[in-house]
């Protein structure tokens, strides 16, 4: 008899040939493309931090190995950190504005009719200078739409 007990449960590697179907990680799973390593001539070891044609956004971190220099190493190092912790201060201060946001309109319903106002607003600006470019004034239009009474509806009939 077994040493596992009998609601112990058996896991899978998603990539085994039992679970073909399934993607090998969960970043397959978001659709992120896997990074790649840098490529650097055999035999050459990097003279910067930073080589040419090097992005942090495709390129795997490179190792103390492939530096001619510790110190080229450790400000490489540097320069990664910058990249990832400019992202975070970035992701931070949208929280920060989403956190103010939900503060001040107190409760969610009022704030996502804030916003539904807001894409509107844009969404009119963007068309009222698409139609300006081609010569429609839309003052009149909209002076237009402001003049008409509005429909009845059943509601307000009943």
């Amino acid at each position: 008899m077994s040493k596992q007990g009998k609601n112990s449960t058996t896991k899978v590697n998603p990539s085994s040939p039992e679970n073909p179907n399934q993607p090998e990680s969960e970043e397959g799973k978001k659709g992120k493309d896997k990074k790649v390593d840098f490529k650097i001539p055999e035999g050459k070891k990097l003279t910067q931090s930073v080589p040419e044609g090097f992005d942090p956004e495709k390129h795997n971190v490179l190792k103390k190995v492939d530096f001619e220099k510790g110190a080229h190493y450790l400000q490489h190092r540097a320069f990664i950190n910058r990249t990832r912790s400019a992202g975070l201060l970035k992701q931070a201060a949208d929280y920060d504005k989403k956190a103010e946001r939900m503060l001040k309109f107190k409760d969610e319903k009022t704030a996502k009719k804030v916003k539904k106002i807001e894409r509107l607003q844009s969404t009119l600006a963007d068309l009222t200078k698409q139609l300006s470019e081609a010569g429609i004034d839309v003052k009149e239009i909209l002076a237009g739409v402001a003049e008409t009474p509005a429909p009845a509806t059943e509601a307000a009939k009943g």
